[in-house]
């Protein structure tokens, strides 16, 4: 007798299911044939959970009854034929169950499946009354993936509240780069300009600065707000902001803007042994400038800036993260003769001033 396999299992536990759904078996009859009594109750076997997924598919009213045998297997239902009714209970127990901060972080990757219209009530009891750090995060990394707006105000709550750890005031905060209103932002602001004591690694910092830029913070209240980061060797969320910001900095800025930005990019603790977080940035700015040479304050501020990275031997141009502005700089360099004229004529002047200045001062 020969032996033949199925090439695709799934496809065996597929008939299977609808063998039981074509003959109209009890739910009694079902209950009974994916499930086994254990030590905690009646459960369905690892062996037997494709098959439970696929009754649960093809007879929605079934899957009632898997949330109580074994809610995951829900989450491997295809999205559109998930029964509605079942999912306040799927979330209850999402966010009850015991678990880690890391397994709470992988439950943003799918409970955008979550959302029915009580969600955000459902929620607001875990965020209100954080009674366990994972429930409150897996709340919160469920009301992100939901884009749940309603929730602003438990939101800013959590972040200004004293009383649970820094790491869910932090994740709540982050929650507003992606969802919340444009009041709630900005009432987390405050972190930014005047950083917690106890946020040595400027997690909460970052977040803040995430929400409110752009959109809420002008270049003259951003830029003196990029310090560097009080906890080194460190990658966070305030790190994740400046590569961000370097990435998204429009090469096309307003001349007062540019300004801005140009004197923030001169200041002495960027000189020298620089952290490398902020070459992007001085690196955008400089491109910026570059391109808004022909205003003669703009020009100014370039060469002085210019002049100083190589009076202290540095190369004009330092490479950024995530940028390829160094590279096309000898090309952008060759073609631009009207540019590199204006640069060139404005530092020779700018030296002769300084060594005038020198002479007089010498005399």
């Amino acid at each position: 007798v020969l032996f033949r396999s199925w090439t695709n299992w799934s496809y065996a536990e597929f008939l299977a299911a609808s063998w039981c759904i074509s003959q109209q078996l009890t739910t009694a009859s079902i209950r009974n044939l994916v499930s086994v009594a254990g030590d905690r109750g009646a459960g369905i076997p690892q062996q037997l959970s494709s098959t439970a997924i696929w009754i649960g598919e093809l007879r929605r009213e079934l899957q009632r009854y898997l949330v109580e045998l074994n809610p995951s297997l829900l989450l491997f239902i295809d999205e559109g034929a998930v029964n509605t009714t079942i999912l306040p209970r799927l979330v209850k127990y999402s966010v009850e169950r015991k678990t880690t901060w890391e397994l709470a972080r992988q439950v943003s990757s799918y409970a955008h499946r979550f959302k029915y219209p009580g969600i955000a009530k459902q929620l607001s009891t875990y965020l209100r009354r954080p009674r366990k750090g994972w429930e409150c995060a897996t709340a919160l990394h469920i009301a992100i993936a939901c884009d749940l707006s309603e929730l602003s105000h438990d939101l800013v709550a959590l972040v200004e509240s004293d009383k649970v750890s820094l790491d869910l005031r932090q994740l709540a905060a982050s929650a507003f780069a992606r969802t919340g209103t444009d009041e709630a932002r900005r009432a987390i602001r405050h972190f930014a300009t005047n950083p917690i004591a106890e946020d040595v690694r400027d997690n909460l910092k970052g977040a803040a600065l995430s929400a409110n830029w752009p959109g809420n913070f002008a270049f003259d209240e951003l830029m003196p707000l990029l310090t560097p980061p009080r906890s080194a060797n460190h990658s966070g969320g305030y790190e994740a902001f400046l590569v961000r910001f370097a990435n998204e900095l429009d090469a096309v800025l307003s001349a007062d803007d540019l300004l801005i930005l140009m004197r923030w990019a001169q200041q002495d603790w960027l000189a020298g042994n620089r952290n490398t977080y902020f070459d992007p940035i001085v690196d955008r700015i400089m491109v910026a400038a570059w391109e808004g040479l022909r205003d003669a304050a703009i020009r100014s501020a370039f060469v002085a800036s210019l002049l100083s990275r190589l009076r202290s031997h540095e190369p004009g141009f330092p490479r950024g993260i995530g940028l390829r502005s160094r590279d096309q700089w000898p090309e952008r360099l060759a073609q631009d003769g009207e540019r590199r004229t204006l640069a060139l004529r404005s530092a020779i002047l700018a030296v002769e001033d300084s060594r005038s200045e020198e002479r007089r001062v010498g005399k």
